[in-house]
């Protein structure tokens, strides 16, 4: 929010809030990021704006900021290269690390990008592998066996939703005091949306996949169309970020179908769970293609329309069918983010909910375009949109008539955060002060298994990577 108060752009915006994200060890996002079965972390992101512009890394080893580097992805690919070649907007593996040291853009080594949690979580996993194929050379577990019998933690979900790892190493055996310490297994993708004081709008992802991932698999995060989608039309933008079993999502385009959902409904609750009953768990992936897994789904979406020359109805949209799924939200009139840990306690898992607000907008040409710098036709083109926009009278229309035609279905207020498909608990919308919101101190100092790697943190505030 400092961000956007001192001028900057949502693409500015949703990279700092990101970054914030992905230097905490309680995520599943740059440091900290689930290792793949071989020890490495590969992390994937995505990021895109209302100019349809896109930048994205899937895959890619040795960055601690994944979404800073989809950033520089997105700003370069507007530079055309020598021999007229088309720049990349989305770059994967150790191609992706090469670009981004052809760019002076900052290479960390994979030790650096691991929490001591990690640690812990990988070498209980390797147990269970292990233990696994004891069984099967013993004759006791055939493969078909073994696919029934997932490694989970005490929250009981399959390791493919589960959080972080790091690779055996010789100088950090699988002690008993390592397999005993309680951490949580489960951590979580990352994502944000913004709309700044010009009117645009952006959205990010950011990932380090699904744990003991094969190498190379490049998950939903780092895939516009699947995890991070952005529709900016006439007077209407929506934005959509999406988190969940990547191999589910995939061959859904599950954040563009959720845009476009949105984009024209007049009852975003009803959308969202249109969403994840029919576009997601009615998609032909689960009814033919048969793919193994438990499908889960948490989606986070804002909604912005024009109401008269000079305001604007920002609404907040979310639902998941996960046991819980941690959000936040801020406008410039606010104080403090409004945080909540939405949770299901009762099947069918299904839990939506949303709020709106009416924010006075100022809707101004950015800085640079008085300077007379070079802006691209689609950017120049929206400007144009924006001043119309401003110069036309206002529309005759009230939020009551509007929350009416909306069937009531979000409130008035963020205050009065409206959740559906609950359980009774009280405690339901109490926010755990260790929630994936709130950013985590990195390390214990004392803890001496991890010593070592605290030369690699950085506790620096986060600043906007190389453009």
């Amino acid at each position: 929010m400092a961000t956007l108060k001192a001028g900057g752009t949502s693409v500015d915006a949703v990279e700092i809030a990101i970054r914030v994200l992905e230097d905490d060890p309680v995520t599943n996002a740059g440091y900290g990021s689930n290792l793949n079965f071989d020890g490495v972390v590969e992390t994937d992101a995505s990021i895109m704006d209302s100019f349809g512009r896109t930048g994205a890394i899937g895959a890619t080893p040795k960055i601690q900021n994944p979404i800073s580097l989809a950033r520089l992805v997105l700003e370069r690919s507007s530079q055309p290269l020598t021999l007229k070649r088309v720049p990349p907007n989305f770059v994967v593996g150790e191609g992706a690390a090469d670009y981004a040291r052809e760019h002076n853009f900052p290479v960390t080594p994979n030790d650096c990008l691991v929490a001591h949690p990690a640690r812990i979580r990988f070498a209980k996993w390797q147990r269970e592998i292990e233990y696994q194929e004891i069984m099967k050379k013993k004759g006791r577990l055939d493969n078909d066996q073994s696919a029934e019998l997932p490694m989970v933690g005490p929250s009981g979900r399959p390791i493919q939703e589960a959080g972080s790892a790091l690779p055996p190493d010789a100088s950090l055996p699988a002690t008993p005091e390592l397999m005993e310490e309680k951490v949580d297994l489960v951590t979580d993708t990352v994502g944000a949306i913004s709309i700044d004081r010009y009117g645009n709008m952006a959205a990010g992802s950011s990932s380090g996949g699904i744990g003991m991932k094969q190498p190379g698999r490049v998950g939903p995060a780092a895939l516009i169309g699947v995890g991070t989608f952005v529709k900016d039309v006439g007077d209407r933008q929506v934005a959509t970020v999406v988190s969940g079993t990547g191999e589910h999502m995939l061959h859904t385009l599950i954040s563009s179908t959720a845009v476009q959902r949105l984009f024209f409904s007049d009852d975003e609750l009803d959308s969202v769970k249109a969403i994840i009953n029919e576009d997601f768990m009615g998609s032909q992936g689960f009814s033919k293609a048969n793919i193994w897994g438990e499908p889960a789904i948490g989606v986070m979406s804002v909604k912005a329309e024009n109401v008269g020359h000079d305001k604007r109805l920002i609404s907040f949209i979310f639902g998941h069918n996960t046991d819980s799924f941690a959000l936040a939200s801020m406008t410039s009139n606010d104080t403090a983010p409004k945080t909540i840990m939405s949770r299901v306690s009762r099947e069918p898992k299904l839990a939506v909910g949303g709020s709106s607000r009416l924010i006075q907008m100022q809707l101004k040409p950015p800085p640079n375009m008085s300077e007379g710098s070079k802006l691209t036709r689609k950017e120049k083109e929206k400007m144009k949109r924006v001043h119309k926009q401003n110069k036309k009278p206002p529309i005759t229309i009230t939020v009551p008539k509007l929350a009416k035609k909306r069937n009531s279905s979000l409130t008035s207020a963020l205050e009065s955060l409206r959740i559906d498909g609950r359980g009774d608990d009280k405690d339901q919308n109490s926010v755990p002060q260790n929630s994936a919101t709130t950013p985590q101190k990195p390390v214990d100092s004392d803890s001496d298994v991890d010593k070592d790697l605290r030369g690699c943190w950085s506790p620096k505030a986060p600043t906007p990577g190389p453009r």
